[in-house]
C-alpha cells in the first residue's frame, strides 16, 4: 500500500510539473513551436537542476525572493492605479469643458 500511495504522490509532482513547464513554454514561446519546444527544455533543464539544491535550501533563497517580487508587484499595482485615476481625471475635466 506504502508503494501504491508513493507511486501516486510521484505521479502527482510530475504532472504538477509538465503543466506549469507547458504553460509557462507557451507563454513564452508567442505562437512558435521551435521556441516553444527550447524554452520547455530549457525550464525542465533548469527546473531539475534546481531540485538538487534540497527542500530547506531551496525555500531558504525562493521564499524571500518570491516575497520581494510581490512587494515589487504591489508597488506597480498602487502606482499603475493612480495613473490611471488622474488619466480618468484629466479625460472628464477635458469631456466637461467641451
Amino acid at each position: 500500500m506504502r508503494q501504491l500511495y508513493a507511486f501516486v504522490i510521484f505521479g502527482l509532482i510530475f504532472n504538477t510539473v509538465f503543466s506549469l513547464y507547458y504553460a509557462l513554454g507557451k507563454r513564452f514561446s508567442a505562437g512558435s513551436d521551435k521556441r516553444y519546444k527550447f524554452f520547455v527544455a530549457a525550464f525542465a533543464l533548469a527546473g531539475f537542476s534546481i531540485s538538487f539544491m534540497g527542500f530547506r535550501q531551496l525555500v531558504a533563497v525562493m521564499y524571500p525572493i518570491i516575497g520581494y517580487l510581490g512587494l515589487l508587484m504591489l508597488v506597480v499595482l498602487v502606482v499603475a492605479s493612480y495613473r490611471k485615476k488622474a488619466e480618468f481625471a484629466r479625460k472628464k475635466k477635458f469631456e466637461i469643458i467641451f
